[in-house]
Order: structure tokens, then C-alpha cells, then sequence
């Protein structure tokens, strides 16, 4: 029983392939570099994520709290004359 023949394309990928186990070589400790790459890419985001949106602080007391609100009701209230 004959085989079937292969389709050209095939042929082609194995060329490639081929070529580019030639030319391209691979990383030495490539799964080191991209776990650390990742973790650098988190930290990264983690730290502008919570510097620009999450800026957590914790307010000392009670009366201090209207001051962390960033409204100041003499401001907010005042009538102002043209």
C-alpha cells in the first residue's frame, strides 16, 4: 500500500523549520528571563495602579476626616458677588 504523498506546503514548513533551527537559536535560561519579566511588568503596574487610583492612607482620628475629603464647606458655600 502506497502512502499518500505529502502536501506541498508541508514540505515547505519542514524547510523552514529547518532554517530556522539553523539560524535562530534559543535563549539560555528563557524561563527564568520571563518570569522575571513578568514580575517586573507587575510590579510595575502594582505600583501605578496604586499611585495614580488606590492611594490607601489611614486617617488618625475622627476629627481629622473632613479635612481628608478635600471639600471645604466655607468654599463650597459661599455666595460670591460679581
Amino acid at each position: 500500500m502506497a502512502r499518500p504523498a505529502r502536501p506541498p506546503w508541508k514540505n515547505k514548513i519542514a524547510e523552514l523549520e529547518k532554517i530556522a533551527n539553523q539560524w535562530l537559536k534559543s535563549y539560555p535560561n528563557a524561563g527564568w528571563r520571563e518570569n522575571v519579566e513578568v514580575l517586573l511588568v507587575a510590579i510595575a503596574v502594582a505600583m501605578g495602579v496604586r499611585t495614580f487610583f488606590l492611594q490607601p492612607f489611614k486617617i488618625p482620628t475622627a476629627r481629622c476626616s473632613p479635612r481628608f475629603t478635600g471639600w471645604n464647606m466655607k468654599a463650597t458655600t459661599r455666595v460670591l458677588d460679581f
